[in-house]
């Protein structure tokens, strides 16, 4: 997923799924494994995106604390 999210960054939506293998050091079958189309893979970054921004505010407000 790191791969996925470095490539959009860089080229938006345009980079498919083989793309972002390559990038991963994977194999396209390895990558339509874990998601078996772009939307899915898109799906689960949308995901996780709030649990890493959650975790962020955490560790800022665990900082004031300290």
């Amino acid at each position: 997923m790191k791969a996925a999210r470095e490539l959009f960054a860089e080229q938006e939506l345009g980079i498919g799924l083989n793309g972002i293998a390559r990038h991963a050091g994977d194999g396209l079958d390895t990558a339509c494994y874990n998601f078996p189309g772009k939307g899915q893979l898109i799906d689960a970054l949308l995901k996780q995106r709030p649990v890493e921004i959650a975790t962020l505010a955490s560790e800022a407000l665990d900082d004031l604390d300290a």
